[in-house]
């Protein structure tokens, strides 16, 4: 089981902007997003693990 920090100590998403600039192998996040789904629907995910997430009902947790 993983315990995450609350709520009110999390970043807020604007406090993630730009936090990393190279995730995407300098492509357009449209782009990286597509080939990332077109990969999952193929279970050619590379270099992220899918596990099913510790709270039931929420859907699969990326690492």
């Amino acid at each position: 089981m993983r315990v995450l920090p609350p709520s009110s100590e999390l970043p807020s998403l604007s406090e993630l902007r730009g936090i990393a600039p190279e995730a995407t192998g300098g492509k357009s996040s449209e782009q990286f997003v597509r080939e990332l789904r077109d990969s999952w629907s193929k279970g050619e995910v590379e270099g992220l693990t899918i596990t099913p997430c510790d709270i039931p009902g929420t859907g699969p947790t990326l690492f």
